[in-house]
C-alpha cells in the first residue's frame, strides 16, 4: 500500500514525507508549517511536503512555498475521498492549528501507526503526550516544529516506537467499538439511577 500511495502521489520511495490532511484555512496555520518545512528540507534530504485537502488557503499557500524556494517540494494533492488511504504513504503527520475539535484527521494517523507532530492546543493534547506518542510543539514557533520534524525524521527508530504508542492509544481510547461501549455504560448508569 505505501509504494502504490507513493506512486499515486508521483513521490519516490526513499523519499521521506511529511503530511497533512485537511482543510487549507487560517486556523490551521500552514504558513507555519511550510515555513518549518523549508528549514527542514535543507537539513534532511530527500524529504517532501504533501498537503491533502482544499481551501481558501491554496493559493496563498503555494505562493509562500515559491517565495520561500520550497514549492518543488510540496505537493498539494487537493481534496481526496481516499485521503486515509494515503497517508499510509505518511513518515510523519502534522497537525499545526491553532483551534481544532478532536481532529478525525490526527485520529486516522494514530491508527495508522504514524508519529505526529501537533501544535500544543487543547484537543490535540487530549490524543498526543509529547515524547510517548507522537511530538508537541508551542503553536506558531516554527523553528521548535521545524526541530520536532527533523528529529522524527532522522530517528525512524524513535518515530516507529511512538507511532505503535499512537496507535494503541487510539485504538484503546478512541475507537467505534470504544465509544459504542462507553455509550453503552453511560446508558445503563442513566437508566439505573434513581429520578431526582
Amino acid at each position: 500500500d505505501r509504494t502504490r500511495v507513493r506512486r499515486e502521489l508521483k513521490l519516490a520511495d526513499d523519499e521521506r514525507i511529511v503530511g497533512f490532511v485537511g482543510r487549507l484555512a487560517p486556523q490551521k496555520r500552514l504558513a507555519d508549517l511550510i515555513w518549518a518545512f523549508q528549514l527542514v528540507h535543507q537539513m534532511v534530504d530527500r524529504v517532501k511536503l504533501v498537503l491533502i485537502g482544499e481551501g481558501p488557503d491554496r493559493d496563498v499557500l503555494a505562493e509562500l512555498a515559491r517565495n520561500l524556494g520550497c514549492r518543488d517540494k510540496i505537493v498539494f494533492a487537493g481534496h481526496r475521498s481516499d485521503a486515509y488511504s494515503l497517508m499510509q504513504g505518511f513518515d510523519v503527520f502534522c497537525l499545526p492549528s491553532q483551534f481544532e475539535g478532536m481532529s478525525n484527521s490526527l485520529m486516522e494517523a494514530m491508527s495508522l501507526g504514524l508519529c505526529s507532530v501537533v501544535s500544543n492546543i487543547g484537543a490535540n493534547l487530549e490524543l498526543i503526550r509529547h515524547g510517548d506518542n507522537g511530538l508537541v510543539f508551542p503553536l506558531g514557533d516554527g523553528p521548535q516544529l521545524a526541530r520536532c520534524l527533523k528529529q522524527i525524521l532522522e530517528n525512524p527508530e524513535q518515530s516507529a516506537r511512538m507511532g505503535a504508542v499512537a496507535r494503541q492509544s487510539v485504538l484503546e481510547h478512541h475507537s467505534v467499538a470504544q465509544m459504542v461501549s462507553s455509550h453503552t455504560q453511560l446508558y445503563s448508569r442513566l437508566l439505573s439511577s434513581p429520578p431526582t
